[in-house]
């Protein structure tokens, strides 16, 4: 039998490359922590994090999920979505940064590798 686990900010991970650090050092010490967590949050299916760690990391009560339950396409369809939006300002500092750029090619290399993998 399996149960939805619920993690604070002192709980282990359990789960990936940082199975052995707590939530608190996955985002204090990695680069990209938050989105760490949030692609955990939104697919794995029983695993929640407390209301605290959901507001650190940017996930408002309007876009939480219920829980058991995953949505995987979630997170990357509005994760980038709004860092495209933030990026076409031309006036904005991630524009002028190149993020637009740097994300574009993120995305399609993970697109052209899952069509090599025969994802087509």
């Amino acid at each position: 039998m399996k149960f939805l686990r619920t993690l604070t900010e002192k709980s282990k991970l359990g789960y990936g490359r940082y199975s052995d650090y707590t939530v608190r050092t996955v985002l204090d010490k990695t680069d990209q922590g938050k989105e760490y967590i949030q692609w955990m949050y939104y697919n794995l299916s029983m695993i929640s994090f407390h209301e605290d760690v959901l507001n650190e990391i940017g996930i408002e009560p309007k876009d939480r999920i219920e829980k058991p339950g995953a949505m995987p396409g979630w997170f990357y369809n509005n994760h980038y979505s709004r860092k495209f939006k933030l990026a076409d300002n031309q006036d904005s500092e991630l524009y002028r940064s190149g993020w637009k750029k740097e994300i574009s090619t993120k995305v399609r290399r993970g697109k052209d590798a899952a069509y090599n993998h025969g994802h087509r």
